[in-house]
């Protein structure tokens, strides 16, 4: 999708589970694991689907289509904020009595944004932040760039063979987790063979369901009154809290969120329908605008209220964080990452 196309509803989505996630994170990393369900970490594979389904209609939408070209606007589209987030957390996590200065193989994993690899996994700087939570940038990023080459080829030249691929990679990759997953759904930088992650993996079946999304929304979802739509955005919300906001939820459903996702997706792709609506004004712009930068600048937030404020986790602390963290993401997006995008696009 280009600008012009802008789904606001989908961005507001998009902003909000990078503020769950950052709520997750704030309350699980310190202890306070009966205060929200452990489901936060699902809010990912939102991102994750939603990513297909754009990047998916972009890629077609193309007359010719460059693989080397693609993959450098993919790093160029993430680099900006992350080298910030790196620039300004870094710095202060190594000084932190738990964390020693980073290898080189860690820095070389900064800088190509390859963190999802297992290059140095006896390097206990693989978790400082914000690299533990940019296992997401690192496999959309390496995952993508061959993805969605394969997605045009066969769009444009094997159409007939484009959904058995998008549905087999769905189904091993579901198969996989689903049987072999050592955390259900909360899989990062588990190895599942050699250098394979569960974390490419789980980036793998999701954007292949953001793909089958885009290119068969039309047949997954084929009515288009306003009324039904609006009942299968309600029904599809009311599923999702049903089954992953309760603190003790049935984590063996975890690995159908992101279906749930891929139906959501859809129903507000076709433009209309309640939480379409609800969700296209203001407010779903602000938070499409800070949703990458919440997402990469929250783990510095937490070790400031932590580590060096020492607050504690308290309703009115936990208050602060989220308007600490709405406004910082919101100057990140305004003076790093819009600016950036703007260089960038002028240069490429």
């Amino acid at each position: 999708m280009n600008s012009n196309s802008r789904n606001v509803s989908m961005d507001f989505f998009r902003g909000l589970m990078a503020v769950i996630v950052a709520i997750g994170h704030f309350l699980f990393w310190n202890g306070k694991t009966q205060i929200i369900p452990l489901s936060f970490v699902l809010a990912v594979d939102f991102f994750l689907v939603l990513s297909g389904f754009v990047l998916t209609g972009s890629v077609i939408s193309k007359k010719s289509m460059c693989s080397f070209t693609f993959a450098k606007k993919r790093y160029l589209r993430i680099a900006p904020v992350f080298f910030f987030a790196s620039a300004v957390t870094v710095p202060i996590a190594i000084h932190l009595p738990s964390l020693p200065l980073p290898y080189l193989s860690d820095i070389f994993r900064i800088v190509t944004i390859s963190g999802i690899f297992p290059m140095n996994a006896r390097s206990p700087f693989i978790y400082a932040e914000p690299l533990g939570i940019a296992w997401t940038i690192s496999a959309e990023l390496w995952i993508g760039i061959i993805f969605f080459p394969l997605v045009y080829f066969l769009k444009k030249s094997a159409e007939p063979l484009l959904f058995p691929v998008l549905i087999s990679f769905v189904v091993i990759c579901f198969l996989v987790i689903n049987i072999d997953s050592p955390d259900f759904m909360n899989i990062l930088y588990q190895k599942y063979y050699g250098f394979i992650t569960y974390g490419l993996i789980r980036t793998l079946m999701d954007y292949s369901l953001g793909a089958i999304a885009f290119l068969y929304k039309d047949k997954l979802l084929s009515f288009k009154l306003s009324i039904m739509n609006s009942v299968v955005q309600v029904l599809i919300l009311l599923v999702l809290v049903y089954l992953y906001c309760k603190i003790g939820y049935n984590r063996n459903n975890e690995i159908f969120a992101p279906i749930f996702f891929m139906l959501l997706i859809i129903s507000l792709s076709k433009n209309n329908g309640v939480l379409y609506k609800l969700f296209s004004g203001r407010l779903g712009i602000f938070m499409g605008d800070i949703s990458y930068p919440s997402y990469m600048m929250h783990p510095l937030l937490i070790i400031i209220f932590v580590h060096v404020i020492n607050f504690k986790i308290t309703p009115l602390c936990i208050i602060l964080y989220v308007l600490s963290l709405l406004i910082i993401s919101k100057i990140v997006n305004s003076f790093i990452e819009k600016p950036c995008l703007k260089l960038i696009q002028k240069a490429i």
